[in-house]
């Protein structure tokens, strides 16, 4: 099969996502505005004056289109709905599938009418819709698209880098604490930071390691030298996946105050690992946390709730213990990469036929 990818080439997911049809032998291209990731097809950048997005983009149609048709692939599949969705929604290319990130669905056409008609249009354009969460089946269901069209699938974790192997059961008198998320308004680690100096009164030698980078690095930094906690915390910036892996294998908690999020492929890699989950009260979450069960959901905006449901987790073993078992069930049922990734191949297949 013969398939072009329209998408950010700067974003690990979109390299992710074209290297495992690529694997599996399918001709691709990739044309994308920005500078590629490490892709292992043709890649083909297209640069734009800087202008605005919401006009750079558009006007990038063009040069997109005629890529597009001199490649003659099967499907389209545009990574995610604005700017690469609308590109491809406008080009009129069929069939389409538009793979949808989580922010593009739920965060996104909430900004504006422009971002609600955008979203709107694109998925009125699209033959399928790759969801990877039951809550975002319904809300774009809820922007006009039909039920049949969609399929929901979790991206998944790669279980050869992401599981249990050579992990033994962390220290509960000296706990590491991990963050994953990026240090991005979006992700709200503020809200762990704030939480540190109470979970820290009820557990003194807990030691906390938030990776990821982003716009709020330095002022989350700051924050913990205000608060007098700089001593226990470690900010590690990007990790390797093997790295990841290795961190979350040796941490007794994994938090995720992530705002919004369908399905969080870092909250799959903390349960793949043994981490035991406490994370923001949101639908995305609940899809894969039953609280009190295999992990802990805390209220956003609370950094006392969040501290209260890390202590909580801390002194409950057998809680620990037994999600542990239950998490890694879980992923290895429903959060595979490769098998969830080989149902989007079949779907590819059947909308080029």
């Amino acid at each position: 099969m013969k398939i072009c990818f329209l998408g950010d080439a700067s974003m690990n997911h979109v390299a992710r996502w074209v290297n495992y049809f690529v694997d599996r032998e399918h001709e691709c291209l990739v044309i994308s505005l920005e500078k590629g990731q490490s892709f292992k097809c043709a890649f083909n950048h297209v640069p734009m004056p800087a202008l605005p997005r919401f006009i750079r983009y558009p006007l990038a149609t063009f040069f997109i289109s005629s890529l597009v048709r001199s490649f003659g692939p099967d499907l389209v599949n545009a990574l995610f709905i604005p700017n690469y969705g609308l590109i491809a929604a406008l080009m009129g290319t069929r069939p389409l599938a538009v793979t949808t990130m989580g922010s593009d669905v739920l965060v996104s056409p909430r900004r504006s009418p422009f971002h609600l008609w955008r979203t709107k249009y694109v998925l009125s354009k699209c033959d399928l819709v790759t969801s990877d969460a039951w809550m975002m089946t319904e809300r774009i269901v809820s922007f006009g698209a039909g039920h049949e069209k969609v399929l929901t699938v979790p991206m998944g974790i790669d279980n050869s880098v992401f599981n249990m192997k050579d992990r033994t059961p962390p220290s509960l008198e000296e706990p590491v604490i991990a963050s994953t998320r990026q240090l991005e308004p979006l992700y709200n680690v503020h809200q762990l930071v704030e939480a540190i100096p109470e979970i820290l009164r009820a557990v003194p030698k807990a030691k906390f390691v938030i990776a990821g980078t982003g716009s709020e690095q330095e002022k989350l930094v700051e924050a913990t030298r205000r608060n007098a906690t700089s001593d226990a915390v470690s900010f590690a910036g990007w990790l390797r996946p093997t790295e990841l892996a290795a961190l979350l294998r040796r941490s007794s908690i994994f938090v995720s105050t992530s705002t919004s999020d369908s399905t969080s492929v870092s909250l799959l890699e903390a349960m793949a690992c043994g981490a035991f989950p406490v994370v923001s009260h949101i639908p995305g979450n609940r899809e894969w946390v039953e609280n009190g069960v295999n992990g802990l959901l805390f209220r956003l905006g609370s950094a006392s709730s969040l501290a209260q449901a890390v202590t909580s987790a801390l002194s409950d073993k057998n809680l620990l213990a037994s999600a542990v078992q239950k998490n890694s069930e879980i992923v290895q049922k429903k959060a595979l990469w490769s098998d969830n990734m080989s149902v989007v191949e079949s779907a590819f297949e059947v909308l080029k036929r």
